[in-house]
């Protein structure tokens, strides 16, 4: 996937034994390429971001029972 223009608007693939997906990418803050496939073919890049911010709270979520549970 490195080597595909994928625009802003994400760009359909084929995933071998998957199917169609959208994939999108981000710069991840100077750490490299972050890439994210969705079956939701219709998804745009606006819900993207919105989903994407939901995992971070999800995973600050996990990460803090963890943290209380020690």
């Amino acid at each position: 996937m490195e080597k595909q223009i994928i625009p802003d608007d994400g760009l359909e693939v084929h995933l071998k034994d998957y199917g169609m997906v959208r994939m999108f990418h981000r710069d991840d803050d100077g750490n490299g390429i972050q890439f994210w496939a969705t079956d939701i073919l219709s998804m745009d890049e606006h819900t993207r971001k919105l989903l994407a911010g939901n995992v971070i709270k999800i995973k600050e979520y996990h990460l803090n029972l963890n943290n209380t549970a020690e």
